[in-house]
C-alpha cells in the first residue's frame, strides 16, 4: 500500500475545495485535492459571484481571468401582471470598503475550469475518479484511505464535499435540516422573447407563478420557477414562465441545463473535529 505525505488533504473539488487548495499552494503548503468526478462540471450549478467574493478573487489574482467572461448586475426589478412595479439597487450602498458593488453573473463551470488549470500549472492537479473511504485522526495528524487503497498522511483534512458530506457524516457532526417544502425548477438556456431584455435580475410576481429571471454570461439566461409539485416537465416550467410574464411571451431556443431543488436550511453544529479536520462550503 502506497503512502503519500502532504500538509493538507482537501476532499471535494467544487469551488470551495478548489479555492482552498489554491490558497494553500499560494501559502507554500503541499496540498492534495481529491474528487470523485472525472473533470470540472460543464453546465449548471451556481450562477453568480457576490461583491465580497470578487474582492477576494482580486486579492489572490483570479479576478481578471473571470471578470472579463461575466456580466455585472446590480439591480433587481419587479413586474406583476405585465406591469413594471419597482427597481432597486440601494443595498449596495451599505457595503463599506467594497470595491465591486454588484454581482458578477457567471456560471460555476467557469470558476472550476480556471482553478483546475491553475492547480495543474503549479503541479497540484486534482486527484480525480477517487473517493475517500476512511479518515483516522492521531496525535500526529490524519491518515486518509482512498478508494485506490492508497493512504495519505497529512497535518489537516478539509471536508469541502458538499451538503451530503462524507467527512461530516464520518465524524458525526450534527446537521439538522429544515425543509420549508418549497420546490424550484431551474433552467439555463438561450431564449427568444418579446420582453425587452435588461441586465437586471427580474422578479415576476403572479397568482400562478413566482419566477426569477437571472441574466448570465454570453447569450445565456437562467430562470428559477417555483413549482407546485415534485414532478414536472420542461414544458410545464416554460408554461409557468409565460403565465408570469403575460402578456409578453418567451420560448427556449436551446436548453443547456434543467434541474430542480428543494429549499432547505441547515448549519453544521461545529466546523472542526479534533482540531485537525475542518468542514468548508456546503459541508
Amino acid at each position: 500500500m502506497n503512502t503519500k505525505k502532504v500538509d493538507v488533504v482537501v476532499i471535494g473539488a467544487g469551488p470551495v475545495g478548489l479555492l482552498c487548495a489554491y490558497l494553500g499552494r499560494l501559502c507554500g503548503l503541499e496540498m492534495l485535492i481529491i474528487d470523485k468526478s472525472d473533470a470540472p462540471i460543464k453546465v449548471g450549478r451556481a450562477d453568480a459571484f457576490n461583491a465580497r467574493t470578487l474582492q477576494l478573487l482580486e486579492v489572490v489574482d483570479l479576478f481578471d481571468g473571470l471578470y472579463s467572461e461575466g456580466r455585472p448586475c446590480n439591480t433587481l426589478s419587479a413586474w406583476s401582471k405585465g406591469r413594471f412595479i419597482s427597481r432597486q439597487s440601494t443595498w449596495w450602498d451599505e457595503l463599506d470598503g467594497c470595491f465591486h458593488k454588484h454581482f458578477m453573473m457567471l456560471g460555476q463551470p467557469h470558476f472550476e475550469r480556471l482553478l483546475d488549470k491553475k492547480l495543474k500549472d503549479i503541479d497540484s492537479s486534482v486527484l480525480r475518479n477517487t473517493s475517500v473511504c476512511d479518515i483516522k485522526v492521531t496525535n500526529d495528524g490524519c491518515t486518509t484511505t482512498l478508494s485506490t487503497l492508497e493512504t495519505v498522511q497529512s497535518k489537516f483534512v478539509i471536508g469541502a464535499d458538499g451538503s451530503r458530506s462524507f467527512v461530516r457524516n464520518l465524524f458525526k457532526v450534527p446537521f439538522e435540516v429544515t425543509y420549508p417544502q418549497i420546490i424550484w425548477a431551474v433552467l439555463d438556456g438561450v431564449v427568444d422573447t418579446d420582453f425587452v431584455k435588461v441586465p437586471d435580475i427580474i422578479i415576476f410576481q403572479a397568482e400562478t407563478s413566482d419566477v426569477a429571471w437571472i441574466p448570465r454570461e454570453a447569450d445565456l439566461d437562467r430562470f428559477y420557477v417555483q413549482m407546485d409539485t415534485k414532478e414536472f416537465t420542461i414544458e410545464q416550467v416554460v408554461a409557468k414562465i409565460n403565465r408570469a410574464m403575460h402578456p409578453k411571451t418567451l420560448r427556449f431556443r436551446k436548453v443547456v441545463w434543467f434541474s430542480q431543488f428543494s429549499v432547505k436550511e441547515s448549519v453544521a453544529e461545529h466546523y472542526a473535529a479534533d482540531e485537525k479536520v475542518y468542514l468548508a462550503g456546503d459541508a
